[in-house]
């Protein structure tokens, strides 16, 4: 048995060292959509020693997906760090037919977190896919990275072939196979095979193009050159201006059918006689043809660009607004500069005449003496001397930052994307945070709902890096309009993490606001726990396709976590007492530049308090102009209710001493009217902030469209934006939306057992409790609801008391003490019952002391399912213009009664009671993926 093994192993030594000569063809990659690259660990080109250490070949074959894996023996070392210069090394020669971000993925198994992980790159480059890991003790796919932004991906910047490495980082780890994609989407699990090893050929195509695609060519001709396919006996050549030319194949752009893999441009008698223009870009791609003539293998399109002689790509760019006042100029030199003369200056005039003093340089950079004056804009251009030639520069512009004072000292962070070129974002809440945009040349700016906003495209296409530090996770606001077609796909809106690293969904410390992928793209906010806690989710509704949408998240240790959309509050959950210093903050993206937006944002801001309602909706209202009205009364595009859209309010925008009201059902003629208007929907200049439509609303009528243009004392007018509601066929007796958790005296106190009288105190006689009344838990209930985002706990005990019951004012709710506005019919009522709750006790109402009884079953009360009770308000034989008091309990039946909770929402006044849909004898659900279904289910 001992000589057995010795054989194997020096087998698999052999095989390892020879392995590289095995392949002198390159890995094909898979033209499908997907971008497929497998190979096979053990199919490698090199494996280059270091150290005297090497990759080996492992064994048994039937283990492994191939004929054998690859192992970083024990005894070698770890390479955390220096891996490029100072670790052994595979590689494998990889022809790519498409270009950008590769995603990689690696079969392989280490024996315990020690030995399970290694850094993957591309032709030497691991930026992007070092410190892969997850083989602790497992042997499976994975393609996460250690502690740094994933997942682990290459860059191909070009088609053609380039080498794949695999470095050591931990001795041990055993390769089995490796797999790249360019769909961020393909996922490998388990130990699953993956996708079969890819063919093995020669290279048919050109490649290794020079000059370098996209390079700058230093010279008015040149010698194309490349690496012919392996078959081609002649090249046709292509070359232009124009990419979609050269793309096509235009007839102008055929250079001819050459029989070497060269050709001369920009000399008498090639292509571009008399020299390459200085300043263009040009564009040329090789088709190989075989022998027959007629087989061709297409080739991709390359460019390289001849600088222009004069001065170019300045920085600031032309134009450019908001730079600091002690901002550095610089910029690349023209064709054959040897020297360089700059003329800086605050008029155009001056600087382009060379009236200012001319200032030498011999680099290509200068910095203005400090400090230049806010808000002003500045002339420079430099002039490029190549003897005896003088090259005049065109005048650039930029203009410095305005000064801008801090108003509130708790907005830390107000980002309005108004630069509209660059990559600074800049801060106008006057605590200087200005953001950076990483991959610039990627994102857009472009028209938004105020003035300019910024376009976020999706994966690896950039985000906007913030600085540190701002808040913390024990309070503050975010809040910002979105506009994205995102769905099915995870997008960070905006994201924070106590560690530089993370993706949002593992165990680092994060809070964010994202887009979902279930749907159309459902909105998030998220809290992570610190082990002492759960983490917070709050599900908003789906956001995708909505066109602009306003989205707010607020968080406090009292107040708790909460999600706004459009001003609207869609969900609540207490704090998980989590408080962390945030190290990252970003916009559109994770700490593991992972989970990107794909959308339009505008008018961010980060609070380091929690706003109230009032104030996200008075931001939104006013946008980013305070000089629009604002806090609309009904609210934005709200369903209302009779009483609350008899009279319309709002908040005056700054310098406002009047305001011009128009009014209709026309939002085209709203939005389009003038003070001259006489259709009827200008309603006239007034100084209140309160209007009363004369021919008033109607009952269950709408949608209803107004605006209010603002004027200041002097004529100046601000045109609002158009707001709308429509009315309810309901009045609102509660519906429990306005109850929180701050304590009792504190500002924005509204707990539900100081409006609904509860039996907490004097259990004896009356057994209620209104909220639940667990310490430190919620009151409300946040998870079963009726309508909104919370429902009310009726906790009843009626095992010493002969009745448990809730007693409210109505003057202090929604409805008042006039029950007859709109003329309601019928009093509702929907409770929701709970398996564990006793049915020996009753439910009942009373309004102004007259009690009705509940008619149904008396389980009712045990059903998890909500419950409509519609009472009729003439039955009751009360003044309907003077209810006083409404009472919601439950009752022995008998000698003894029990305990439980009922939850009770959405008590309204309905004209015609809604129709009642029966409940199904029949729930089909269809499970996909799912290894159990846990029951019982709410349905």
């Amino acid at each position: 048995m001992y000589s057995k093994l010795t054989f194997l192993t020096c087998l698999f030594l052999v095989l390892g060292l020879l392995a590289g000569s095995l392949n002198a063809q390159s890995i094909q990659q898979d033209p499908g959509p997907d971008g497929i690259v497998s190979v096979e660990a053990e199919n490698f080109d090199a494996n280059v020693e270091n150290g005297g250490h090497a990759w080996v070949l492992t064994g048994p074959t039937e283990g492994f997906t191939g004929t054998a894996g690859m192992h970083a023996p024990n005894g070698q070392g770890g390479h955390s760090s220096n891996f490029l210069t100072n670790s052994e090394r595979l590689d494998y020669e990889i022809n790519f037919v498409k270009t950008g971000i590769h995603y990689v993925w690696i079969l392989a198994w280490g024996a315990s977190g020690s030995d399970d992980s290694c850094h993957a790159g591309l032709d030497d480059d691991a930026t992007l896919s070092s410190q892969m890991s997850g083989w602790n003790n497992n042997y499976q796919w994975s393609n996460n990275r250690y502690q740094q932004p994933g997942p682990s991906r290459v860059n191909v910047t070009s088609t053609g072939p380039h080498t794949l490495n695999i470095w050591v980082r931990e001795d041990g780890l055993i390769i089995d196979k490796i797999v790249l994609t360019t769909n961020p989407d393909f996922t490998l699990s388990g130990n699953e095979p993956g996708p079969p090893e890819s063919f093995w050929g020669a290279i048919l195509n050109a490649h290794s193009p020079d000059p370098a695609d996209g390079a700058l060519h230093d010279a008015t001709w040149t010698s194309l050159s490349w690496s012919a396919g392996e078959t081609a006996a002649t090249h046709d050549v292509y070359l232009g201006e124009s990419f979609d030319d050269v793309n096509n194949r235009a007839a102008e752009t055929f250079r001819g059918s050459q029989s070497s893999p060269s050709i001369i441009v920009g000399f008498a008698g090639s292509p571009y006689p008399d020299g390459l223009v200085q300043g263009t870009t040009y564009y040329w791609r090789v088709d190989e043809v075989e022998a027959d003539g007629t087989t061709r293998h297409a080739g991709p399109v390359w460019s390289f660009r001849v600088p222009p002689l004069g001065a170019y790509d300045p920085s600031p760019s032309d134009g450019a607004v908001y730079q600091d006042t002690d901002m550095p100029l610089t910029w690349n030199p023209g064709l054959d500069a040897k020297l360089q003369t700059l003329y800086f200056g605050d008029n155009f005039e001056d600087v382009n005449s060379g009236a200012v003093t001319g200032i030498a340089r011999a680099t290509a950079d200068y910095t203005p003496p400090a400090p230049l004056e806010h808000n002003k804009t500045y002339y420079w251009r430099v002039d490029q001397l190549n003897p005896p030639n003088t090259i005049k520069g065109e005048v650039w512009s930029f203009r410095t930052l305005p000064e801008i004072p801090v108003t509130d000292p708790s907005l830390v962070g107000w980002w309005k994307f108004e630069a509209g070129k660059g990559a600074r974002i800049v801060d106008f809440s006057g605590h200087g945070n200005h953001g950076i945009v990483s991959g610039a040349g990627n994102m857009q700016w472009v028209s938004s709902t105020f003035n300019l906003g910024l376009e976020f495209l999706g994966d690896y296409q950039g985000y906007v890096e913030l600085p540190p530090g701002m808040v913390t996770t024990g309070a503050g606001s975010v809040l910002m309009w979105i506009n994205t077609t995102q769905g099915d796909d995870e997008g960070m809106l905006w994201y924070g993490s106590a560690v530089t690293y993370g993706n949002g969904y593992g165990g680092e410390n994060e809070i964010h606001i994202n887009i979902d992928d279930p749907g159309a793209g459902e909105l998030d906010f998220f809290l992570e726990e610190d082990g002492s806690g759960s983490d917070i989710t709050i599900n908003g509704p789906e956001v995708g396709g909505q066109g602009w949408t306003h989205v707010a998240a607020t968080w406090d240790l009292a107040d708790g976590c909460r999600l706004y959309v459009n001003g609207r509050q869609v969900g609540s959950e207490a704090h998980n007492t989590n408080v962390q210093d945030l190290a990252i903050i970003r916009l559109g993206s994770a700490a593991e530049d992972d989970v990107f937006y794909d959308g339009l944002m505008d008018d961010v801001r980060l609070f380091d308090r929690a706003l109230s309602a009032d104030e996200i909706v008075e931001i939104m209202s006013k946008g980013e102009d305070p000089r629009r009205p604002g806090s609309p009364q009904p609210g934005n595009s709200a369903l209302a209710t009779l009483i609350e859209a008899t009279s319309l309010s709002w908040s005056p925008g700054e310098g406002a001493s009047e305001h011009d009201v128009y009014f209709g059902t026309d939002p085209d003629a709203v939005a389009n009217a003038e003070a001259s208007d006489t259709s009827g929907v200008y309603r006239g200049r007034q100084s209140m902030t309160t209007y009363t439509p004369s021919e008033g609303v109607e009952w269950a009528g709408g949608p209803y469209y107004w605006r209010i243009d603002e004027i200041a004392d002097d004529g100046t007018i601000t045109s609002g934006g158009i707001w709308s509601f429509t009315v309810a066929d309901y009045l609102i007796v509660d519906d429990f939306e306005s109850y929180n958790d701050t304590a009792s005296g504190e500002p924005g106190s509204n707990l539900i057992y100081e409006t609904w009288t509860d039996g907490f105190d004097n259990p004896t006689a009356n057994g209620s409790a209104a909220g639940y009344v667990e310490a430190f838990q919620p009151t409300m209930e946040s998870g079963i609801v009726h309508g909104g985002v919370q429902s009310a706990p009726l906790l009843y005990n009626n095992g010493t008391a002969a009745l448990s019951e809730i007693t409210a004012n109505t003057a202090e709710l929604p409805v008042g003490r006039n029950w007859t506005i709109g003329s309601p019919q019928t009093l509702v009522l929907w409770f929701h019952g709970n398996p564990g709750n006793s049915v020996s006790d009753r439910l009942y109402v009373k309004v102004n002391g007259v009690k009705v009884t509940y008619p149904g079953n008396a389980a009712d009360v045990a059903e998890v399912r909500w419950k409509q009770w519609d009472i009729d308000l003439a039955s009751l034989g009360i003044n309907l213009t003077n209810v006083t008091q409404v009472t919601v309990g439950l009752e022995r039946t008998g000698a003894s009664g029990g305990a439980g909770t009922v939850l009770v929402d959405d008590i309204r006044l309905y004209r015609s009671a809604p129709q009642v849909v029966a409940a199904s004898e029949e729930v089909w659900i269809e499970a996909e993926a799912a290894a159990s279904i846990s029951t019982p289910m709410q349905v």
